[in-house]
């Protein structure tokens, strides 16, 4: 069987190897004859993926007056009074799309495993120039990859990534020898342009590191085919979670869409001193007792979903990457009747 989308009985709409299927809209309630066992079932497929970024912070004290074209000029040790290595972990969610053939492919949120290559703070002052003084710089390392629940995994790599729709494939060859409780998602493939104010969508995610089953009704955009909303409450940990949605003639549902974030703002508050960690932007400092820091406020009740739309755009402009580093991905579609 080659790779690709399989559809038995039913029609779909050609984009490449993946495609989207043509059938008729979704369920804006729970199904009347709801199988739970079908939902386990795909949480199988479901994990939870975690990154950890290293990051060597160089410190610059205001009295150098440092800033940004001086450490271009030279580099960052010539002015640099401190050094220290530092760490930032981020946690989400993927979704097993191969297990087999020596070879594990998960999908992503490309946010959740790549993170930025430097990071900058600054003082409030500036030189004549109109440059502000540089406080720190954090220049990354490099960024493990693993999967938490499986600690007998080598560390996973980025087959392929892409910003803009924030999706990307981790992947590992595969020890025959291990015995591994994964399972390969071999679901249904819906259509998310079939979706309709108040579908109701199901959100598998993975908070507080612990794997979770959410709803939400849905809004759609019809300026935005690649990505619509719903009012599910998510926290952090969901990012890269599949997003499953009911047919009218199904038992089984589709996967129409991975939850990308939720809505955020920042707000700057007081904090005592002993609060100032180099994760932390800090605008300012009171009489070196202070610190005036930003925190992020996260907005509940609105879920920003990747349309499975986008999903398949992205394995379809990979697929050959994917194929020559060995990687066969088979999305299998149940056989259904149209309406």
């Amino acid at each position: 069987m080659s790779a690709g989308l399989m559809a038995c009985s039913s029609s779909s709409e050609k984009q490449g190897l993946f495609s989207l299927s043509t059938t008729d809209t979704y369920m804006n309630q729970y199904p009347p004859d709801l199988d739970s066992d079908m939902l386990e079932t795909i949480s199988q497929s479901v994990i939870l993926v975690n990154s950890m970024t290293y990051y060597r912070v160089y410190y610059f004290p205001e009295s150098k007056n440092i800033s940004l074209p001086d450490i271009k000029r030279r580099s960052p040790e010539a002015y640099a009074t401190e050094l220290k290595i530092k760490n930032e972990p981020s946690t989400g969610t993927g979704l097993v799309l191969q297990f087999r053939e020596g070879k594990l492919a998960v999908l992503t949120c490309h946010h959740v495993v790549v993170k930025s290559d430097s990071i900058w703070q600054f003082y409030t002052a500036k030189n004549p120039a109109g440059y502000p003084y540089v406080r720190t710089l954090a220049v990354k390392i490099n960024t493990d990859l693993f999967l938490p629940e499986y600690p007998e995994l080598d560390k996973l790599t980025i087959l392929a990534s892409d910003q803009n729709p924030d999706v990307a494939i981790l992947g590992q060859t595969i020890n025959n020898d291990l015995s591994l409780k994964l399972e390969e998602f071999k679901g249904q493939i819906g259509n998310s342009e079939k979706l309709k104010l108040g579908s109701l969508a199901y959100h598998f995610g993975y908070p507080a590191a612990q794997k979770q089953l959410t709803t939400g009704l849905i809004t759609i955009s019809k300026k935005r085919p690649d990505s619509f909303i719903t009012d599910a409450v998510i926290n952090r940990g969901y990012s890269g979670g599949p997003v499953f949605a009911y047919r009218f003639n199904s038992t089984e549902p589709d996967w129409i869409g991975m939850t990308r974030s939720a809505p955020i703002h920042y707000e700057w508050v007081v904090a005592p001193m002993e609060d100032f960690d180099e994760s932390v932007e800090v605008r300012e400092f009171s009489e070196g007792k202070l610190l005036i820091k930003r925190q992020t406020i996260q907005h509940y009740g609105t879920a920003n979903i990747i349309s499975i739309r986008a999903i398949l755009d992205f394995l379809n402009q990979n697929q050959e990457r994917l194929q020559k580093l060995g990687y066969n991905l088979k999305l299998f579609k149940s056989s259904y009747k149209n309406k």
